[in-house]
């Protein structure tokens, strides 16, 4: 049987109008590349808290656990 191999790189843009949270840690098989275009988050990586802003560019290596909050607002 043939296997799939999935890109490195998945593009995706999203909008959001509202608050939005990731409530629990998730990781791909891909690299991400996140940047914010408005407003403040909070980003968890690997137990570190980035504060990203407006302008802001982070990249999330492929299985690393990260999940991301509205700036203020922390889950555990």
């Amino acid at each position: 049987m043939e296997q799939m191999l999935q890109p490195p790189f998945i593009i995706e843009q999203i909008k959001r109008a509202g608050p939005f949270s990731m409530d629990s840690n998730h990781y791909h098989d891909t690299y991400e590349i996140y940047y914010l275009l408005a407003g403040e988050r909070s980003y968890y990586i690997n137990n570190l808290i980035y504060t990203l802003r407006k302008g802001d560019l982070i990249f999330i290596n492929k299985n690393e656990l990260h999940r991301t909050t509205s700036k203020g607002l922390v889950i555990y």
